[in-house]
């Protein structure tokens, strides 16, 4: 996302200073990250599997065990007990309950800061028992994988770990499953198509749709 980041700032008038405060205050948060980044990247080589919060379009049960599971934090109502993915990717504005149980029946969470949810790290983050991963935004700051929504992020996560192919599930940039729309949101989704198309394009082999 760094190239986007001026561009996606400008766009949605976000405040660069309050990216800086959410990141810097995050990576303060004691966690386990270099020790998970390990587990993570014996996964290299991979089928990924990230489940976006479009309607419904895959029955999920049939993905388990083909490759690693990713999910944002918008769609983790599709994972039915006792189903537990593998990476979960989040900015804590989704249901941070089912989060923080996946979390301890194994899932490892990259939890992302930026300018508006200062507050729900500060309640949030420091119940996770030791395994999340923190994420941010800014340039040139640690944990910026690239990407801007959970969806997308999730994807460039997804890169970084060295998958093989990388299958967007329910991925849909029209119609937010669950959350209203509005013209700001549709701005996101775009924003997401557009940094998944960069993504493609780096290896148009590597991502597919179901």
């Amino acid at each position: 996302m760094i190239p986007r980041y001026e561009e996606i700032c400008n766009l949605l008038k976000l405040d660069r200073e309050k990216d800086k405060e959410g990141a810097d205050y995050i990576l303060t948060v004691p966690n386990f990250g270099n020790s998970l980044m390990d587990i993570l990247r014996s996964h290299s080589g991979r089928e990924f599997f990230v489940i976006g919060n479009g309607p419904p379009v895959k029955d999920i049960n049939s993905i388990y065990g083909k490759g690693i599971i990713v999910v944002a934090d918008s769609a983790i109502w599709k994972i039915k007990k006792p189903y537990v993915p593998e990476i979960i990717v989040t900015d804590l504005d989704g249901d941070t309950q089912r989060i923080l149980e996946l979390s301890e029946s194994g899932s490892i969470v990259f939890v992302h800061a930026h300018g508006d949810n200062l507050q729900a790290i500060k309640e949030i983050s420091k119940k996770f028992k030791g395994r999340f991963i923190p994420t941010t935004q800014v340039p040139e700051y640690p944990g910026n994988f690239g990407g801007f929504t959970d969806g997308d992020r999730a994807a460039y996560i997804s890169d970084y770990l060295g998958a093989s192919k990388i299958v967007l599930v329910d991925f849909d940039f029209t119609t937010p499953h669950g959350k209203p729309w509005n013209e700001r949101k549709q701005i996101k989704l775009d924003i997401a198509r557009r940094l998944l198309l960069d993504l493609r394009n780096k290896n148009p082999e590597k991502i597919i749709e179901l």
